[in-house]
């Protein structure tokens, strides 16, 4: 996979130079003077990695859903903005320069579905650091298809599960991290974990309760404020880059689209941290290469069947469905997942 060819490279190569770029098979370069612009980031010695700044590329005759997600790319760089200035700054494996000097220093890259992550908290507790060049900017694409978004999915929960078993315990206790950054890596690393413990929740108080004879809680206002918080949460980077850009027009197709691609695929996420767990061995497969995105799983039918279970259950056990939007809106999405293949 990538590392191995990455090692490899270096490994015949690095006594050529004192830097290199990384980039992936869809990165294009934006910027003029790329090179002259990030060497000028290496002045202290303590720098390993200068990150570029990604943008969306949207390729000739891309659909219009996959047009309007490519605007992810785009909002993930709030994310990725905050970093320098309140949390801890990440490595995204592509559209960067290494130093040479601070790769051998820490041995290349792992054998990890986030080896982009674990390359630079390896490098932290060197103590080496990352810094986000945000003048220079480098275009990618966004998955070409449902298939090969849900293979990246699936690599991405996979790689964060990684990262907890490998790193959990320095992230926590290492003088390396402050507290900003280690909330930063938590909201990072933690979103996958977190969607999972939202599904396994709906699934216990939908179908485990009813089943049980337990009854739901009464309080509709509870049930209310946590959905709106919860919501809140996830849709806030997409609020401030929408405000940011002035584009509140295109905000609404934009929020529904992304609620049911990335929204629809928690029960991926599920799965590959529970294969994780399980040290249940994966082959890493290009998301964007011919094999990801020739056939859609079967697993499609996963999503259906679990809102089914979770709006029927309390029905069949003489139980009222709470008035939860949150509720709601994930059965909603897991009963369209099966045709978005036909759209995306």
């Amino acid at each position: 996979g990538k590392p191995g060819a990455t090692n490899y490279v270096l490994k015949e190569t690095a006594h050529l130079y004192r830097y290199f770029v990384l980039c992936d098979n869809d990165s294009t370069p934006l910027s003029k003077d790329v090179v002259s612009k990030a060497l000028s980031y290496f002045a202290s010695p303590e720098v390993a990695i200068v990150q570029f700044r990604s943008t969306a590329i949207v390729p000739e005759g891309s659909s219009r859903v996959s047009s309007v997600l490519s605007q992810a790319i785009d909002v993930f760089d709030v994310f990725v903005a905050t970093a320098p200035r309140w949390g801890w700054q990440p490595f995204l494996g592509h559209n960067a320069m290494i130093s040479v000097s601070a790769f051998q220093a820490v041995g290349g890259l792992r054998p990890f579905f986030a080896d982009d992550l674990d390359f630079a908290l390896r490098l932290n507790l060197r103590g080496f650091r990352v810094v986000l060049a945000s003048d220079i900017v480098f275009g990618e694409d966004h998955p070409h298809s449902y298939a090969a978004f849900r293979a990246r999915t699936y690599k991405w929960a996979y790689g964060c599960t990684q990262i907890w078993k490998a790193h959990g315990w320095n992230i926590l206790t290492s003088p390396t991290f402050s507290w900003s950054e280690r909330w930063y890596l938590f909201v990072l690393i933690g979103f996958y974990p977190i969607q999972s413990l939202l599904l396994i929740y709906l699934f216990t108080a939908h179908v485990v309760m009813p089943v049980l004879a337990v009854p739901p809680s009464p309080n509709i206002w509870e049930i209310l404020i946590a959905d709106a918080l919860i919501i809140l949460s996830v849709l806030a980077y997409t609020w401030a880059y929408f405000l940011k850009h002035q584009q509140l027009r295109g905000y609404v197709g934009f929020a529904l689209l992304c609620s049911v691609i990335y929204g629809g695929t928690g029960l991926v996420s599920m799965r590959a941290i529970w294969d994780c767990l399980w040290g249940r061995k994966r082959r890493w497969i290009p998301t964007n290469g011919v094999q990801a995105v020739r056939r859609v799983n079967p697993g499609l039918l996963a999503e259906p069947l679990f809102s089914g279970l979770i709006l029927c259950v309390p029905l069949i056990c003489s139980q009222m469905l709470p008035v939860s939007p949150l509720l709601f809106l994930f059965i909603g999405i897991y009963l369209v997942v099966p045709l978005v293949p036909k759209v995306y």
